[in-house]
């Protein structure tokens, strides 16, 4: 890792990391009333996070077409759609910004009588993505990197890792989350008085993760010198070489 990325991908998020640490315990009613709240920094950050890491993910696929196995295309087709979900339900498709009244079955049923889908069924949905995102951000940012690092071929063309795997860049916005969720679970913090709120900085650093993420493997198969190659190339020469390793 080169000293500019260890300081925006190390540096920087640790740093981030402690100043609402102090804001949290030394200033409260601000974090709850202007970080913390409906319409706050945090909650509007968070939607221009995941939209931001929409968009760059349909330029890697639009940059990578043709270039990348077929799979590798859908997964980055995924991920730019579910980010771009994330996003719109976070604002709850404009309402947040626009201010306007949620249609009568979403008034109904939804726990926050938003124009989202994530708050339906008892918040059942939305629970169920912190789920994944609180298991998969360590696994793919912290613990597959980790041990891909130790074993030969990883991060070379034509394996999965090359085409979906950062290296070691994410370690400590994994970690972050991790805190995060340790702080929420003990609530070692409890003078504070906003844990019900807690999630939503675990929000805003998936959605940071997203857009690094997607950035990381943008700079690697982005404008690198390629041979583009079909699903039948591949089988046929498997020890053809597609991509040259970025820097």
């Amino acid at each position: 890792m080169t000293r500019k990325s260890f300081v925006g991908y190390v540096v920087l998020p640790a740093l981030a990391m402690t100043g609402y640490l102090v804001c949290l315990w030394f200033f409260p009613k601000f974090a709850k009333e202007v970080l913390h709240s409906e319409r706050g920094l945090i909650e509007m950050a968070t939607a221009l996070a995941f939209l931001a890491a929409s968009c760059l993910g349909w330029r890697l696929l639009a940059g990578t077409r043709g270039a990348v196995p077929g799979w590798a295309s859908a997964m980055y087709g995924l991920f730019s759609v579910a980010a771009l979900f994330v996003a719109l339900e976070e604002v709850s498709y404009g309402q947040k910004i626009l201010h306007f009244q949620s249609p009568g079955w979403f008034a109904q049923n939804n726990s926050k009588r938003e124009t989202n889908l994530h708050n339906m069924l008892g918040n059942s949905p939305s629970n169920r993505m912190r789920q994944v995102a609180t298991i998969g951000c360590p696994v793919i940012c912290l613990i597959l990197p980790l041990i891909a690092g130790f074993r030969r071929g990883r991060y070379q063309p034509r394996h999965w890792t090359y085409y979906l795997l950062p290296r070691m860049e994410l370690a400590t916005l994994a970690a972050i989350t991790l805190l995060l969720s340790g702080l929420r679970r003990f609530r070692l913090l409890e003078t504070a008085d906003i844990w019900e709120h807690m999630s939503e900085v675990r929000e805003l650093v998936w959605g940071t993760v997203a857009i690094c993420y997607v950035a990381i493997l943008s700079r690697r198969l982005i404008g690198q010198p390629t041979t583009r190659v079909s699903e039948q190339s591949h089988r046929a020469e498997p020890g053809a070489t597609a991509y040259q390793e970025a820097a």
